[in-house]
């Protein structure tokens, strides 16, 4: 179910969400909903976030978020990156291991360089439009790297440019989604 709840979070599971901070904080859903976004954009953050396996547990904090960025643009793959900005801590705290440091991969700056050059936007997001063999090549890079670090609880952590980080993402999630 946690791998899949980006595919099983409906609109009507987003109104029970948001009724519930309703209740307690009702100023910030007012401002939201549907004033700036409709249910349906919100779903689509949510849905972003639990793709990643990131918690929407603290739908306070995503909702103001939200609110606070939907007025500058209405692009849910940069809303979703400004919420998971918010996130940050609730993102890493499960990455940290016993010394109290996250081990993290970077790609070469030809790497990103590369991607970033090679973006193209659509309804979907943002997709890296990279030559089959370029892929190959990185997925066979990052496998490398994977049989070769140890990440704590197994969990790989590739840290790159907000730039390309979803465009990253989506290149890599069919093959390694636990990154």
């Amino acid at each position: 179910i946690k791998e899949k709840a980006h595919e099983l979070i409906g609109r009507q599971d987003v109104k029970m969400l948001i009724d519930n901070v309703k209740e307690e904080h009702p100023a910030v859903v007012e401002e939201l909903v549907p004033k700036i976004l409709s249910l349906g954009e919100i779903q689509k953050v949510l849905s972003n976030l639990l793709r990643e396996q990131i918690s929407i547990r603290d739908m306070v904090t995503i909702l103001e978020y939200l609110a606070d960025n939907s007025r500058v643009t209405k692009d849910i793959e940069l809303l979703t990156e400004y919420v998971r900005f918010a996130l940050a801590r609730t993102i890493c705290r499960p990455l940290i291991d016993e010394n109290r440091a996250i081990t993290v991969v970077t790609l070469d700056p030809k790497v990103e360089e590369i991607i970033g050059a090679n973006l193209q936007k659509s309804i979907q997001g943002t997709f890296p439009a990279i030559d089959p063999d370029t892929t190959g090549a990185i997925l066979n890079s990052i496998k490398d790297v994977l049989q070769s670090v140890y990440f704590y609880e197994n969990q790989p952590v590739f840290l790159v440019s907000p730039k390309i980080r979803p465009a990253f993402r989506k290149l890599i999630e069919m093959i390694y989604p636990n990154i």
